[in-house]
């Protein structure tokens, strides 16, 4: 980690500062979650309960990862630059904190009652307006 992005409020644009030793808990948590996350799921596939939920995590439908391992577009890099940066996969193109939001939110939608309440259906498309958004949002 070289810096820390912080936002400040009323004020536009992005500042930068050194990391903290908070910040590094922060990633080593995330990928400390991130990495059980991965586990419950290989092991869930493997074990193939008829229910698809191992622990706290339901498995996703037809072995489908919790996090993005679709292959990226090799060409058109004038459109899409990951192949150049060494990403081969959707997933290598976020943190690991950014994949923790991600599965917990796909989590949270596929747990959400379906009881056909407005508030509820209103929530469900939220996910494509916050996820694009900063992981955690910090004031200084």
């Amino acid at each position: 980690m070289l810096a820390v992005v912080t936002l400040h409020q009323g004020i536009q644009g992005r500042n930068y500062r050194l990391p903290v030793e908070r910040d590094y808990q922060a990633v080593w948590n995330a990928q400390k979650r991130l990495k059980a996350i991965l586990d419950e799921w290989e092991v869930g596939q493997a074990s193939s309960l008829s229910e698809g939920k191992t622990g706290k995590m339901p498995v996703p439908p037809k072995g489908f990862c919790p996090v993005p391992d679709e292959p990226v577009n090799e060409w058109h890099h004038d459109v899409n630059r990951l192949p150049m940066y060494g990403m081969r996969t959707w997933g290598e193109a976020f943190t690991a904190r950014q994949k923790v939001a991600m599965v917990t939110l796909a989590r949270l939608v596929r747990e959400r009652p379906e009881s056909g309440d407005s508030a509820e259906r209103e929530g469900v498309p939220l996910i494509d307006i916050v996820s694009p958004w900063e992981v955690s949002y910090e004031e200084t």
